[in-house]
């Protein structure tokens, strides 16, 4: 490949983030495989992050600025747009790659069969300096795959994906009117016409930073609805698995006073699906304790888990 034609396009949609940027970029630039090019889509920062990027001199970065604050998705879209590899890639402005992601995924790609169209591997979610193996800690990669594969990759994080070019043609690209979940609607649409590979080996550091909770839940519920409407007829193909999925949100949105009745009536939902679910009667119980109670306790079983 040339470089006009490399490989690899590295998608990096960034906003304001001139502290954190040359590190990521610094982590893509230090992979064993060099084949790629590195788009940066800048999603209109105000802060200095242009002249941190200015300051990489490497003829693969290309500096992208757009007019005002689209959103990360947007900025992506503009990124596979421009791309001009086989295979796209994507990284976050504030995460690491380890050295051999590239080469590793690269390979899977190339010796793979036409259907195999994206490759993801595991990951460190780095919370407060406590490590996390996502997408799931199983006991061996087949396991691993198929609890992925009942939620319809629902964890497959952005950065940990490598994506062949046509099945983007194919599966269009990311749903701009999501506020949440924008990955995971566009995996359920690849996973319709393409199969997922995975590498259970965790080749990136992602350092997440919580925003309000209140409204990191409401962006939730906005998102998982519009994805049901969108997607209703292939995620009630199997009641258990849309069980499943109901449950996980439901869990979640509990953590919130504001979102408590919602993660309820999810709960109620996986219920319904599931009514002879011994863990989905336990959890459907615990939400009517109330916000204080269940808050009260979650915290306790957590300073036990330690």
């Amino acid at each position: 490949m040339t470089r006009n034609n490399p490989t690899v396009s590295v998608v990096l949609p960034t906003y304001n983030r001139a502290g954190s940027i040359h590190m990521s970029v610094e982590s893509v630039l230090l992979q064993t495989f060099q084949d790629f090019e590195v788009i940066i889509v800048d999603d209109g920062s105000t802060d200095n992050t242009e002249e941190v990027v200015r300051t990489i001199n490497d003829s693969r970065v290309k500096y992208i600025k757009c007019d005002c604050n689209y959103g990360a998705t947007h900025a992506r879209n503009v990124g596979i747009q421009i791309a001009s590899g086989r295979y796209i890639a994507f990284q976050d402005s504030d995460d690491q790659w380890l050295p051999e992601k590239l080469r590793k995924q690269v390979e899977v790609l190339h010796s793979a069969k036409k259907n195999i169209g994206v490759v993801y591997n595991a990951y460190w979610r780095v919370i407060n300096n406590k490590q996390i193996y996502m997408p799931v800690d199983a006991p061996n990669t087949e396991k691993a795959k198929a609890v992925v594969a009942e939620l319809f990759f629902l964890f497959v994080a952005t950065p940990t994906v490598l994506v062949r070019k046509e099945c983007f043609e194919r599966s269009g690209v990311f749903d701009e009117r999501l506020p949440r979940l924008q990955e995971w609607e566009l995996w359920i649409r690849m996973s319709q016409n393409y199969k997922f590979e995975y590498i259970n080996e965790a080749l990136v550091a992602s350092y997440y930073q919580s925003p309000s909770i209140t409204a990191d839940h409401e962006s939730l519920i906005t998102s998982f609805d519009l994805i049901l409407k969108k997607h209703g007829q292939i995620l009630h193909q199997d009641r258990n698995k849309l069980a499943k999925i109901f449950a996980i949100f439901g869990r979640h949105l509990l953590s919130s006073q504001k979102t408590y009745g919602h993660g309820r009536d999810y709960l109620l939902k996986a219920f319904s699906l599931r009514p002879t679910s011994s863990k989905y009667i336990l959890y459907l119980a615990f939400s009517y304790l109330g916000y204080g109670a269940s808050n009260m306790l979650r915290k306790l079983y957590r300073s036990v888990k330690g």
